[in-house]
């Protein structure tokens, strides 16, 4: 079984464990701020709580996907050694696109912003295209810096030696606003993309696992414990059950499709505005 998981903190700590195949919460942990030494200890409370309690279940865990918490990733190579763990992809980039937004806004680093959104992309698409091969998602990475100078091939990697993409047309390389080599904005897209402790955590990406179920399932858990409202622990062990029970009642339903009129028998879909982006309505 392939698992995700993650918590929410508060006064409470809940973390979650999902199996990535399905969509199934499979446990749950609530944790007490009184229990651990600080806040930030919860989440690690609530997934080794959680763990052990579908192992003890006879439960065959092949793989845990997590945020990149240090405790999670230190408690889970030396207790659950037999236990593949890997990032969600989701938060490494999350991490990339802040850093890259901070560098961009300094004076100087402005051609910056308009590579952010593909360099981000671009780490989805190597821990897609690795193979599980460590060095090969390396490789691919750091290739980046080479892209946005226009340089699409080189020598010296032992695995990934040309972008993936096919020949640019002459339009395409007029068009695009490549960053000058050594340029401010170049160097400071290299101090992210060859981040020691991040090169270091990508190698937790060759199986390219994505929690986006379970960020899912934590926005419809507001539905039934609201953060600006306060309960006791044993509604909040309440409402959350009734949250896993509703999230999978509605698992595997299939989409609602148009009844009638010339898009009959297509599935229904509908607009929505993301605030956080400024490419405005997405269909979904």
């Amino acid at each position: 079984m392939n698992l995700c998981g993650d918590g929410r903190s508060a006064k409470y700590g809940t973390y979650s464990l999902m199996d990535e195949d399905t969509g199934i919460i499979i446990d749950f942990s609530l944790v007490q701020v009184s229990e651990v030494p600080s806040s930030n200890a919860m989440e690690n409370e609530g997934c080794q709580r959680s763990l052990n309690n579908v192992i003890s279940q006879d439960v065959n865990i092949r793989s845990l996907a997590t945020d990149r918490h240090t405790t999670i990733t230190a408690e889970m190579r030396k207790k659950y050694p037999s236990i593949i763990h890997q990032y969600d992809v989701w938060h490494l980039s999350k991490w990339v696109t802040k850093k890259l937004t901070k560098k961009a806004k300094r004076k100087g680093n402005e051609p910056l912003f308009k590579w952010i959104k593909y360099v981000s992309n671009h780490l989805w698409w190597c821990s897609q295209t690795c193979g599980g091969n460590a060095e090969d998602l390396r490789e691919r990475w750091v290739s980046i810096l080479n892209h946005v100078v226009n340089k699409h091939r080189w020598k010296n990697n032992k695995y990934f030696r040309k972008c993936g993409h096919g020949r640019l047309s002459r339009r395409k390389e007029r068009k695009t606003k490549w960053l000058e080599d050594r340029s401010s904005a170049y160097v400071a897209q290299e101090e992210v993309v060859l981040n020691k402790k991040f090169l270091k955590d990508i190698e937790k990406l060759t199986e390219f696992h994505h929690a986006g179920e379970l960020e899912v399932y934590y926005s419809f858990l507001l539905k039934y414990v609201p953060k600006r409202l306060h309960f006791s622990y044993k509604g909040m062990i309440a409402r959350t059950q009734l949250a896993v029970i509703d999230h999978i009642s509605n698992t595997r339903r299939e989409q609602a499709t148009v009844t009638r009129g010339k898009t009959k028998g297509k599935k229904c879909t509908s607009w929505f505005f993301q605030k956080g982006k400024k490419n405005g309505w997405q269909n979904l």
